[in-house]
């Protein structure tokens, strides 16, 4: 009987921690995409920073949006990629990065010849993770051979770390923050 009784407690109390465990973790359904609820401050404060370079706001200029912890502050950073206006040229298209300050941004990078994708390095400099940018290369034969250019934290801003030969694209560990094939969403609806 004694030995019944405690296998009844140890199931109860098994049954009673599961239990906890599954209603206090969220459903995956249930939960939106990390960062989803600042989209609209990197919009705004983009739409602010872009109408203070332009008098009309341009209904061409399409962004495309990634989310990282560039500096381990748990706060979500923004890549943005701009296309489209006076944002693209025959060197490609400009790349921002801003990093989360109070409930608004500041800028930290802004790369006007750059290509997709743009990609979070696992390289560090001075506690902020490293991007890598495709920017068009030179000409071999009759087409353009592209390279990856490592854009460095240096204490206020990115700046492009030099390397003494071409970066092959995805050579350099990391990840796709914004992909090829990533048509961004219109700045001015």
């Amino acid at each position: 009987m004694r030995w019944t009784s405690q296998l009844v407690q140890t199931r109860s109390f098994w049954l009673t921690a599961l239990l906890f465990i599954t209603s206090a973790t969220p459903s995956v359904a249930a939960t939106e995409p990390p960062h989803a609820a600042d989209r609209p401050n990197v919009m705004r404060f983009l739409r602010a920073y872009f109408l203070h370079q332009q008098d009309t706001p341009d209904p061409s200029v399409r962004v495309a949006i990634a989310f990282a912890d560039l500096n381990g502050d748990r706060r979500p950073d923004a890549v943005v990629y701009v296309s489209g206006g006076g944002y693209c040229g025959s060197g490609g298209c400009t790349t921002v990065v801003l990093a989360a300050r109070g409930t608004s941004y500041r800028v930290v990078m802004y790369a006007p010849i750059t290509f997709k994708p743009v990609r979070l390095l696992q390289a560090t400099t001075r506690g902020w993770r490293d991007i890598g940018l495709i920017s068009k290369g030179e000409l071999t034969g009759d087409r353009f051979e592209y390279d990856e250019i490592e854009e460095s934290f240096r204490g206020a801003r990115y700046r492009e770390r030099r390397s003494a030969s071409p970066i092959r694209p995805g050579s350099l560990p990391g990840r796709t923050l914004i992909a090829v094939g990533d048509p961004g969403t219109q700045l001015y609806p």
